[in-house]
């Protein structure tokens, strides 16, 4: 039985595991997770984010895209190796300085035929169990 989203049985091949966000080739890019996958028109398109290291993790998260024809591949990455959302530089931007950076894209086509992506950010203490 074949489930819904069960890629590894489809036709009998074998689908690599998150195939553009493992291979990150960029010594400064750290940790890709989260990763969702949206049809779009003829497009696959897989939102992940990342960061820069534990320096300044979590406020040095952001948004990568890359895309495919196949849910099999090849995955391209868009822009400057992925890039789409970073915190903003910008002091009067509303989630500047964000203590989580950019993070959690949720991609949305609006009825109307554009598209939206909301994100999480904001400034919160982060803490961690140990």
């Amino acid at each position: 039985m074949v489930l819904k989203g069960d890629i590894d049985k489809v036709k009998g091949r074998k689908a690599p595991s998150n195939p553009a966000i493992h291979k990150v080739k960029n010594k400064n890019i750290y940790a890709p997770h989260n990763p969702t996958i949206h049809k779009v028109d003829s497009l696959y398109a897989l939102f992940y984010i990342v960061n820069t290291g534990i320096e300044k993790h979590p406020s040095n998260q952001y948004i990568c895209l890359a895309v495919s024809r196949s849910l099999y591949g090849p995955w391209e990455k868009v822009g400057d190796n992925g890039k789409i959302l970073t915190p903003p530089a910008n002091p009067d931007y509303w989630n500047y300085k964000a203590s989580n950076g950019v993070n959690n894209p949720a991609f949305l086509q609006h009825p109307d035929g554009g598209y939206f992506l909301y994100f999480e950010s904001a400034d919160f203490l982060m803490y961690y169990i140990r």
